[in-house]
Formats: C-alpha cells, sequence, structure tokens
C-alpha cells in the first residue's frame, strides 16, 4: 500500500459516514413526508366523496371551475356570473396553475385535487419552520417532525378543506 492511496481511502470512510449521518438526519423528513401524503390521501378522498355526492359548495366551486376551464381553454379570466374580466373582482393570476392541470385533465374534480395536495403541504411546510425555528437544538428535526407529521390531518386543516 502506497501512502498516495492512504487519503483516498479515508476520503471515502468520511463520505459512508456522511451518508449515514444523512440517512439519520432524514428520517424525520420521511415522516413529515408521510403525513403529508397520508393528509394528502385523507383529504383528497372526504373532497372527491363531497363532489361525487354533490355536497360541494356549489357556488365557489363553479365560480372557480368556469374561471380555471375558460383559462385553459384559452378564453382568459372571463365567467358568464359577471361581465369583464375575472381579475377586475378577485386578483389572482395563480389561476393559471390549475389550468394547466386542467389542459391534461378537464374535469371538476381537479380543483379538490389541488385543494386537497395545498392543504396536505402544510405538513411539510411546518416541518421546514419548525426545523429551523429550533435549529441550535440536535433534537430540532425530530421534534419538528412529531409537529408536523400530523397536522395535515388536524381538525383545523380539515375544516380548511370544508371551506
Amino acid at each position: 500500500m502506497t501512502d498516495a492511496t492512504l487519503p483516498n481511502r479515508r476520503a471515502r470512510s468520511q463520505a459512508v459516514g456522511t451518508v449515514a449521518a444523512r440517512i439519520v438526519i432524514s428520517v424525520p423528513v420521511l415522516l413529515s413526508l408521510g403525513g403529508a401524503v397520508l393528509g394528502f390521501a385523507w383529504l383528497a378522498f372526504l373532497l372527491l366523496r363531497r363532489a361525487d355526492g354533490l355536497a360541494t359548495l356549489a357556488f365557489d366551486q363553479a365560480f372557480f371551475q368556469q374561471v380555471v376551464w375558460n383559462v385553459s381553454e384559452g378564453r382568459g379570466f372571463v365567467s358568464s356570473f359577471n361581465g369583464g374580466s375575472f381579475l377586475g373582482l378577485h386578483f389572482s393570476p395563480l389561476l393559471v396553475v390549475p389550468a394547466l392541470f386542467e389542459t391534461l385533465w378537464a374535469d371538476a374534480r381537479v380543483l379538490s385535487i389541488l385543494h386537497a395536495f395545498a392543504l396536505a403541504a402544510a405538513g411539510p411546510a411546518a416541518f421546514l419552520f419548525l426545523r429551523a425555528a429550533f435549529r441550535p437544538s440536535r433534537s430540532a428535526p425530530w421534534l419538528a417532525a412529531a409537529i408536523a407529521a400530523p397536522l395535515p390531518i388536524w381538525s383545523a386543516i380539515q375544516e380548511a378543506g370544508r371551506a
């Protein structure tokens, strides 16, 4: 064994140790993502059941669905509920994002699925925020995961899903 290969072996062993440390650190991340996936599945199930049972808030659903469909068809931010541009009534150019999904799958339930996704995304967002807030502590990722993982199924988030 030459002296030239010795530093390479040390570098490789340190790299393996770093990968192992990343895996240990990523367990809280996986917990928060798992909570988000479960929350998305639960909220999507509830919202799609409401849509299939014709129990959604009809005016809001119809109003926004019509605007999103018109944007996806290239007609702009218009609806039959009021004359003129929807942006003059409610400035929301973010509706272009659901319109992109609407071009792939023209269904009124697209908004319900995106609604469930947005609410479930509160879990990972809370994890990142709490991990940064608790950063000096070594247990910050675990504490953040413990709080953020169940967040998508908390009653306040489910109530927002009903709105």
